[in-house]
């Protein structure tokens, strides 16, 4: 789905001349405009379901979509550890310099099971782009999207989306693809592969041959809350058959900033997850 920017900067026009928006053509700006953010630093608190549990974080981010530029402070839990990626000093490696234990730099395989422990995403789906992409993944199969009542004083709008849910169906995994390669195809979710499927123990390669049951789509439903001054998401919850698949809420956003590199440590020695 692509909207030009002279759609999108109606549709902005129309908001503001109209007191109750089209919640179709809100849900599509929100899209439009997130997939144009370029670069930005923001808060994001998220609940992600991992083995039954609901897990919960909260990390600042700065980011630069192309090249590839991320470094990422958490908040909670483990306060003060940093991640950082750039795709033109060290492409293909997450640093990872925690706080505590292990007292040292990582050098990390952004798809190894250390750097995707907990996660549903990898350091590659940071950024708006990827927001735009799970909420597109569910209106594109909508059967249902409705604009809640708009309150004046709230900074917010917020939009549900029910999708056209089918089940599960059977997939015959081709050679050499993986959970990450698979959900992109399908347009699901990654975790879900792992979670449906006794034979898949966890993120990577996928044996040939083997049927792995796969969802319908990414979620049964969304809640999606949109900054009206921005038309940016300020929080997302997804939804599916067992309840909440996860949620990310983004707060103070700033656009257009430049990523530096974090500052280095003294005592910061480098462990590759290659030696």
């Amino acid at each position: 789905m692509k909207t030009s920017l002279y759609i999108v900067f109606s549709f902005i026009v129309a908001f503001v001349a109209q007191a109750q928006p089209d919640a179709h053509e809100l849900v599509i700006a929100t899209i439009s405009k997130a997939r144009a953010v370029q670069s930005a630093a923001y808060t994001i608190a998220n609940t992600e379901r991992i083995h039954g549990k609901l897990l919960s974080g909260t990390q600042q981010i700065r980011y630069n979509r192309e090249p590839l530029q991320v470094q990422m402070t958490f908040v909670h839990p483990s306060p003060g550890t940093k991640v950082s990626y750039d795709a033109l000093s060290k492409p293909g490696k997450l640093v990872y310099d925690p706080v505590g234990f292990p007292f040292m730099k990582l050098e990390l395989d952004p798809f190894g099971s250390t750097a995707r422990n907990a996660n549903h995403h990898t350091i590659y789906e940071i950024g708006f782009e990827h927001i735009a992409s799970l909420i597109e993944s569910v209106y594109d199969h909508h059967k249902t999207v409705t604009l809640f009542p708009i309150d004046d004083g709230s900074p917010t709008y917020t939009v549900s989306i029910t999708s056209r849910y089918r089940g599960f169906k059977d997939y015959k995994v081709g050679p050499e693809e993986t959970t990450r390669s698979l959900a992109q195809k399908l347009n699901v979710c990654e975790y879900k592969i792992v979670e449906l499927n006794e034979d898949v123990e966890d993120y990577g390669h996928l044996k040939e041959g083997i049927l792995v049951a796969i969802p319908d789509n990414y979620a049964h439903d969304l809640i999606l809350e949109i900054d009206k001054s921005t038309l940016l998401p300020a929080k997302i919850r997804l939804s599916d058959e067992l309840g909440l698949l996860a949620s990310y809420t983004i707060s103070e956003i700033e656009l257009g900033i430049k990523v530096e590199p974090f500052r280095e440590k003294k005592r910061a020695k480098f462990f590759s997850d290659d030696q």
